[in-house]
Order: structure tokens, then sequence, then C-alpha cells
């Protein structure tokens, strides 16, 4: 009875339990409704017929670098025909990765063991939340990233000039992860100047950022020897696209439950920006809040929910460092409160998403095994407004590789879609994106079917 009249609510420990039930829950969720995300899908499709032989940027037009698509799809090495399982391990084996890093830089930047753990269990959390329900490209590219700063801490102050090329390489790997993975080079840079010999320095770092580029640039040199073609790529412009990507904000309640959840504890950012401006011994903490500051600009050009994966391990580490040098008891036991109100938070969302995954999983799986009654597998097939997720599960080729690969219906349009259609090829699509091809059809049949009261439309091209 005194054990329990003397346990803890509000400490360390108890938020470490709290975390690591909801990570157990979180991955068995995720493991047992395999979700297939239209993003996903076009990643996967993409991978396969990589795997098969087709050139990165020279047959396969796509805007991705190419780095995480082939990694999420080194199970086709082995067969065209994978388990989705296989992909999924690979992309949970990689945010396991960021993980250990994180504790791997986390250790030395703070002596207590208990707030490491947590802090460590809690990025963990924030990774599966944004990024572990499907195969995306930005744990990779992130891992690169914590990779180049736990190489960069350990010779930010001693100077190594093999180190500070490897950081390039590794920076230049997070780019060609995902093209916004560059964007911890503007942190490293800044602090690189407040560091002896930055210049040196900052040559070095190019030179290794040079490195993996001049390796994809020996790649595809047999096919074009343009180095401007292999800059448009990488900064992906290797495919010309009729309109732009949408940006996407996320909905309202998206934002509020979960990423306001991992931020509460900002209740007190105040007190933890001005600690950074009065400890200015801790050089650390300046690193990190760059390292904030210029992962926040990603949200400039897309706000996609997980794209904040790219922003919390850095506010993790700056938020340790002041933590950790907090005297008031007080306010660190308010602010292990707040951590405590976001793991509840956390916790119910997590809890009502179980049922919700179980539907969705159930609706993509009839939707799934109804159209291939209508479209066989391995069909020649351009998907608009459709689960791009089919490219993958069906085995579905694109109706021209370099020009429109598997990329989103809407950001081409139905002229050119219908321009790189050949005989018996397809396009599928539904209402609203049917009428607009309708006018300009010719020698086309054209089927419409019903799957969960929502109407599609199989265009073939005749001979």
């Amino acid at each position: 009875m005194k054990n329990i009249i003397n346990f803890k609510l509000f400490d360390y420990r108890t938020l470490t339990y709290f975390a690591s039930a909801i990570v157990v829950l979180l991955i068995c969720s995720y493991l047992y409704y395999p979700i297939i995300d239209v993003d996903t899908g076009t990643y996967l499709a993409t991978s396969r017929d990589f795997y098969k032989g087709h050139i990165y940027f020279h047959e396969i037009g796509i805007s991705y670098n190419p780095l995480a698509i082939i990694l999420m799809g080194l199970p086709f090495l082995f067969s065209t025909e994978t388990m989705y399982l296989w992909h999924y391990l690979l992309q949970l084996g990689v945010m396991l990765s960021c993980t250990y890093v994180f504790y791997n830089i986390i250790t030395q930047v703070g002596q207590n063991k208990r707030m490491k753990i947590f802090f460590t269990l809690f990025f963990l959390l924030q990774l599966l939340i944004l990024d572990g329900k499907y195969i995306l490209l930005e744990p990779l590219s992130l891992l690169f990233q914590l990779l180049a700063i736990r190489v960069y801490i350990s010779t930010r102050e001693t100077y190594r000039w093999s180190q500070m090329i490897l950081v390039g390489i590794l920076i230049c790997l997070s780019f060609l992860s995902k093209q916004y993975g560059l964007f911890i080079l503007l942190a490293i840079g800044i602090d690189l100047l407040y560091r002896s010999n930055p210049i040196r320095r900052i040559v070095f770092v190019s030179i290794g950022l040079l490195i993996p580029l001049t390796a994809l640039y020996i790649y595809l040199f047999p096919y074009n020897s343009d180095p401007f073609f292999l800059m448009k790529a990488v900064l992906g412009k290797s495919i010309t696209l009729d309109t732009q990507f949408a940006t996407q904000h996320g909905t309202p309640i998206e934002i509020i439950m979960i990423f306001g959840a991992i931020l509460l504890f900002n209740l007190y950012l105040p007190n933890i920006l001005y600690s950074f401006y009065i400890q200015k011994r801790s050089q650390m903490s300046r690193l990190y809040f760059y390292a904030v500051l210029s992962s926040l600009t990603i949200l400039f050009f897309a706000a996609y929910l997980h794209y904040f994966v790219y922003v919390v391990p850095y506010f993790l580490l700056f938020t340790y460092i002041v933590l950790s040098e907090m005297k008031s008891s007080r306010k660190i036991r308010n602010v292990i409160i707040c951590f405590f109100s976001s793991l509840v938070i956390i916790s119910l969302v997590s809890i009502f998403s179980i049922s919700k995954k179980e539907s969705t999983f159930a609706q993509q799986e009839k939707i799934s095994s109804e159209i291939i009654k209508v479209l066989p597998a391995s069909s020649t097939v351009f998907l608009h407004g459709v689960d791009y997720s089919l490219y993958y599960s069906h085995n579905y080729q694109s109706i021209d590789l370099k020009k429109l690969s598997y990329a989103f219906g809407h950001i081409f349009n139905p002229e050119t879609v219908l321009n790189y259609l050949d005989a018996g090829e397809h396009i599928l699509t539904t209402t609203g994106n049917y009428l607009k091809y309708k006018p300009l059809l010719k020698n086309c049949s054209v089927k419409e079917f019903v799957i969960l009261e929502k109407k599609y439309y199989l265009i073939t091209k005749g001979f």
C-alpha cells in the first residue's frame, strides 16, 4: 500500500511507460491493418519498375528523388510480386534507426537517463503518428539528417576535415531521399559561421555534398550526359506537369488533436525562449534552435501534416537542453504535466483511430476486389481520382512511364493523358473527372460501374 501511495504520477518514469504503451499500440494497429496510402502506391510502383531495369529519371519520369523509393522497394529484388508487409517492415526499421540515432544525439547533450529515454520514446511516438501509418519518403530523409547532426556535433569543436566531408555526404543523401532534407544545411551552415575556420569547413561540407551527386551523374551519364538534366531532375523538374501539386494543410481536427497534442507543452515556450537568450553558454541549444527554424521553412513550400516530422526531433532536442538546465522544480513538474496531457490526448486519438483504420482497410479491400474484376491485374492504365495504391496492389503498368509515370491524375490535363493513350490501354476515373474526358474521347469505349455507391468509368482506347 505504501508503494502505491508513494507512486509519482507525474515523473519521467511514468511518462516512459505511458509512451511505450502507445508506441506498441500504434505499431500493432499499423501491422494489423496494413492500409496502402495513395503516395505509397505510386512509390512502390515506381520502385518495382526500377528493379525491372528501367533507368531512374531517364526512363522513369518522376519528381521525387530516388534513394528512399529505391530502398523501400528492396523486396522487389527477390520477386516482382511482393507482400506489402516486407516493404512496411523496412519503413519501420528506418524509423527505429532514427530513434536510435536520436538517442545517441541526446546522450551527448544531457545526463538525466530517465529524461533521455522518455524524450526518445516521445520522438518515436511522433514518427509513428506523423509518418508511421504508411510508407513515405520522409523517415529515410530524416535518418540521414540526424546522422549528419550526430557527426557534426562530434567534430564542431575539434574540426576534422574527413568528418566535415561526411556531414556533407549525409546531408546530400537526405536530399536524395526527399528534396526537403536539404534544409538542415541551413542550420549547420549558420552554426559553422560561429566556429573557427568557417570557410574551410564550408568548403569540405560542400565537397561532401557533391560526392553523392557525382555518383548519380555517373549512373545517368550513359543515358544523358547533360549536367543540367541532373540538376533539373534532383530538383523535381524531370517531368513536365500541367498543374502543380495542391498544398494540403490537413483538417483542423488533425492539426489540433495531433500536432497540437505534440506541442501542448508550448504553454512554456516563452520561458524556453527566454532561457535560450540568457543562456548564451549553451552553444548546442543554438544549433538546435537553428534546426527548428530551418525545418519550419519547409512548411512555406507545402504544409502536409507529415512534413512536421522534420521539425519534431530538433524541437525536442532544443527543449531537452533547456529543460535539463532548468533549476525550478515547479516549472519542470508543470512541463511534465503538459507532456502527460499530450500523451493522454494522443492515446485517445490512437484508440479511436483503430476503428477508423478497420473501416478504411475494409473499404480499400472492397474497392480493390471489385476493380480487379473489371480491370485485370497487370493492365496498362492511368488512374485519375482513383486510389493510386492500385498501381502497386494490382501490378498496374503506366501508359507512359517517362512522360506520365505513376503521377497523380490531377496534375495532367485530360488532353495530355489522351495523347499518350495507346490502343488497348485504359483510363480509370470517377464521375467528376470523366466529364472532363468525355468531350475529347475518340475511338474509345467506356464502361460504367458502381462500387460502394460511387461511379467509376473505364475508358479503353480502341485498335
